[in-house]
């Protein structure tokens, strides 16, 4: 193959493994203000200021996760060694891949443009554009290249997007400290001069672009020679004696208990950036609170709340994908029971510790949903069950996609997005189509009878059209159930005869409309 045949493939490769992402990012996020809308949240006028928020949200979603999607399938997949091993420069083959993602985004860059400017048009309510619109664009560049620096230096895709999370508030901190530097304002928690931001934004550009590249080229200057044979010298082995580790001394603990320090110990990077993330959230709702914080911290706590407990859910299955360890597991008879139990210990109560956490700082300090009574006191009744319904259902339905993706970066970007959708449209058919509470806890207990009965099949790999196909059956009862009672009234309601609606029908086609005098 020649090189100029090799660099189309790739390129070829490479905007075909972005398509899904863009396309469904767009279509998923444009449901937001939809749903809204018909829950009354939005009336027509100020309608175009959803579509402020979620088409500009929808490239910066797209430059968060397109690094860990370029360079962690190649590590999935174990193809690295395939594309160094190619007729072209490893710093070209980093470039194709910055290349490609940066077309995409300014093709999301457009359609979102082209959104707003649609939106303007409708209700007249966007403001005109100011400096936050050019601010925007170059974090969502600095978020794409600080993603691919991340995906080339973490060993798993899901650990570099719990990276980007904390990176992406560099320009602000250093906007920050420019800020006090300078000293444009006096006060102590404000916004980011624009000027310091843009600049902030532009040296962190520069650096992070930087970083992918030259990390970029030295990984795969090490799959290159990683792929030479390997020998028991070369690894530090003696062959005429046996190793000697701690695994042959210690006592066999039992089946379960050997399973879930297995998933701790495969998944440890993960589950400690995800508690990070948890407890910040915690620190930054108490903060809002008792007004100790930044402004927006609570909207940075509300994010790593969504994003934390929704990974936590993505972590069940999507540790046993990666470099088929799961293949490990069925092979040596572990019953996909055992395996649905263990893998949910760790994040369950990682989970149990977040609520109660949560729980305590509502219970004394009267956040979130909670109201206080006539006398002051904070109403524990009324806030607790909508705040574990919201944090369960994320959990439920993420763990649910990670089942039912077979990529940990797709799943990881899908399932805070399929969370929310399904939040909205819970929210939909209980205020606005009567669903019971009680039908609502049952059917939020679904997500969790499709993975306990579909894991042999995702043990076995069995990921052929009749697992999509019970797949697509449990979201149907999933989004159907709750509609039950609200068609039952429907069939049951007595309506008009057709007789008469026909009497009605001819009536008012034979009498001529009234004319003003």
């Amino acid at each position: 193959m020649n090189g100029r045949l090799a660099l189309g493939r790739l390129w070829w490769k490479e905007l075909r493994q972005l398509l899904p992402l863009v396309i469904v990012l767009p279509v998923t996020i444009c449901f937001f203000p939809l749903i809204a809308w018909l829950l009354g949240g939005l009336p027509r006028t100020s309608f175009p200021f959803g579509w402020a928020v979620v088409f500009p949200a929808i490239p910066g979603l797209f430059a968060a996760g397109v690094g860990a999607l370029s360079v962690g399938i190649e590590k999935e997949q174990r193809t690295l060694g395939w594309l160094s091993s190619l007729p072209i420069e490893r710093l070209r083959i980093v470039r194709v891949k910055l290349a490609a993602a940066l077309l995409a985004l300014l093709l999301l860059w457009a359609l979102a443009s082209l959104g707003l400017s649609l939106a303007s048009q409708w209700g007249d309510a966007l403001a005109s554009p100011e400096l936050g619109w050019v601010t925007w664009p170059l974090h969502t560049l600095f978020l794409l290249l600080a993603g691919f620096a991340l995906a080339w230096w973490a060993r798993s895709p899901l650990t570099a997007m719990l990276w980007v999370v904390p990176v992406a508030t560099l320009p602000l901190l250093l906007a920050q400290l420019i800020d006090g530097v300078i000293r444009w304002d006096s006060r102590i928690w404000s916004d980011p001069n624009p000027t310091s931001l843009i600049v902030s934004q532009s040296v962190l550009i520069l650096l992070a672009g930087w970083l992918a590249h030259r990390l970029g080229v030295r990984h795969l200057s090490a799959e290159r020679a990683r792929g030479q044979r390997l020998t028991f010298a070369s690894l530090g082995f003696d062959g005429d004696q046996p190793p000697s580790g701690r695994v042959f001394r210690d006592d066999i603990q039992s089946r379960f208990a050997a399973l879930v320090w297995q998933f701790r110990s495969q998944s440890s990077s993960v589950l400690i950036g995800i508690l990070c993330l948890l407890t910040f959230a915690v620190i930054g709702f108490g903060a809002t609170e008792f007004a100790l914080a930044p402004p927006g911290l609570g909207i940075f706590a509300l994010i790593a709340t969504v994003l934390g407990v929704s990974w936590l859910g993505t972590s069940v299955f999507q540790g046993d994908v990666s470099n088929g360890r799961i293949r490990f597991l069925a092979d040596r008879g572990i019953s996909p029971g055992e395996i649905w139990w263990t893998r949910h210990a760790t994040p369950a109560a990682l989970l149990a510790a977040f609520v109660f956490a949560m729980l305590t700082l509502q219970t004394f300090s009267h956040l979130g949903s909670f109201h206080s009574n006539q006398r002051g006191e904070a109403s524990f009744a009324e806030g607790w069950p909508l705040m574990l319904t919201v944090v369960l259902l994320i959990y439920f339905v993420s763990q649910w996609v990670a089942q039912a993706m077979p990529s940990p970066i797709m799943a990881g970007i899908s399932a805070p997005i399929a969370s929310l959708l399904t939040f909205a449209y819970g929210s939909l058919v209980l205020f606005q189509f009567g669903t019971p509470l009680w039908l609502g806890w049952l059917v939020l207990l679904i997500p969790l009878v499709a993975t306990r009965l579909m894991t042999r099949r995702w043990m076995d790999r069995q990921l052929g059209m009749g697992y999509w196909q019970r797949h697509f059956a449990f979201a149907m009862a999933f989004f159907l159930l709750p509609l039950l009672p609200y068609l039952a009234m429907l069939a049951t309601q007595p309506g008009m005869p057709r007789s008469i609606a026909r009497e009605l029908r001819a009536a008012n086609t034979a009498t001529p409309p009234r004319t003003g005098t």
